[in-house]
């Protein structure tokens, strides 16, 4: 997994850090690593009024690779705590730290 240049992340939250911990380890289960599998978005890009990415509880990830997301998502959501929400958007996986 790597970091499309121009990525903030000054002031992310553990939280996200532990997660994106997670995603690199169920991705690498799809054999996805290296190039394949990038980190768009953490506190910078645009997004909704209220998006937790602001905050730095918040990551988009891109998978290069032709594989099927929806399982990736599903094997994200087994992985990570109840905490977590993880969104299929058109081109990218939104994860973020979301405790209540």
């Amino acid at each position: 997994m790597i970091f499309k240049h121009g990525v903030k992340i000054n002031g992310v939250k553990p939280e996200i850090v532990w997660g994106s911990m997670v995603v690199d380890t169920v991705l690498q289960k799809y054999g996805l690593s290296g190039i394949e599998v990038v980190i768009t978005s953490v506190k910078d890009g645009k997004h909704k009024k209220h998006s937790k990415h602001k905050i730095g509880h918040a990551i988009d990830v891109r998978i290069w690779a032709k594989v099927l997301w929806k399982d990736i998502c599903d094997d994200l959501k087994d992985n990570l705590t109840d905490e977590f929400d993880v969104i299929l958007e058109s081109d990218h996986i939104h994860i973020e730290f979301d405790p209540e």
